[in-house]
């Protein structure tokens, strides 16, 4: 009886999976943005509720990262691609994927350095040695920029670095480094709420990092001047104009 629940219940479970397929696989013409959204959104429902379906899962991706860069939405393509690395982080071996997201850093997000950064850890496949060297340098030429301008945009390209190599290497010893890396570069640049963002995502993915109790620490730090500059603030008596209508006191 319960050999026959189980293959009921599996037989079920194909069922719903199967029509979930089908509806994606629906050919009819898609021309607004509403239905494209509609389609995307579908799509991400599936790969949420199948996350083991990982062959079907990357090429319903990847058919979503194409039609979000034909649309021309830069901000969706650019999650989509990150969402990707996150739980398939495979699908960069994926010849026209890899092409899509070169393409994208470099033309679309004027981002160079990433670029040449994913290249060389998925193709050129640098060494521990070669990353850090790479990495380091280019953390040092900002920190000699600042204050200019261009350094801004540059220290938002570091922190993509990092991130990425966080996410196709998440046992790395060298992600939580690099994490931490650009986490000076936020708080040099006084981006305090990535600097803290920066902490968590370090806190949850590379908990058993040899430096973790220096990340809480920093944590428990910016919460601290927060929460100090937020009273202050309140404490703060506004100017008040005087009334013109008033003498002067003498």
């Amino acid at each position: 009886m319960l050999i026959l629940g189980l293959i009921l219940s599996l037989n079920s479970c194909q069922s719903e999976q199967v029509h979930w397929f089908e509806d994606l696989e629906d050919k009819k013409e898609i021309s607004s943005k509403k239905e494209k959204n509609a389609e995307i959104d579908k799509c991400l429902a599936y790969i949420n509720r199948f996350p083991e379906d990982s062959i079907r899962n990357i090429q319903i991706l990847k058919k979503t990262i194409i039609n979000s860069l034909k649309s021309e939405d830069e901000e969706l393509t650019y999650k989509l691609i990150l969402l990707s690395l996150k739980n398939y982080p495979e699908i960069i071996n994926d010849k026209e994927i890899e092409q899509l997201t070169f393409h994208f850093y470099q033309s679309y997000l004027k981002e160079l350095e990433t670029t040449n950064w994913i290249k060389g850890i998925i193709i050129t496949k640098w060494n521990e040695k070669e990353k850090s060297s790479f990495l380091q340098f280019y953390a040092n030429q900002i920190k000699k920029e600042l204050p200019d301008i261009t350094a801004f945009h540059k220290s938002k390209q570091l922190l993509s670095m990092a991130k990425i190599h966080s996410l196709l290497f998440p046992k790395s010893e060298n992600s939580p480094l690099f994490l931490w890396k650009s986490y000076e570069i936020m708080c040099l640049t006084g981006n305090s709420k990535e600097a803290l963002n920066i902490l968590d995502l370090i806190l949850i993915r590379h908990k058993d990092w040899i430096q973790i109790e220096n990340v809480k620490k920093e944590k428990r730090k910016i919460i601290k001047l927060k929460t100090r500059n937020k009273n202050l603030q309140k404490d703060w008596l506004p100017f008040e104009e005087p009334d013109k209508n008033h003498a002067p006191v003498s």
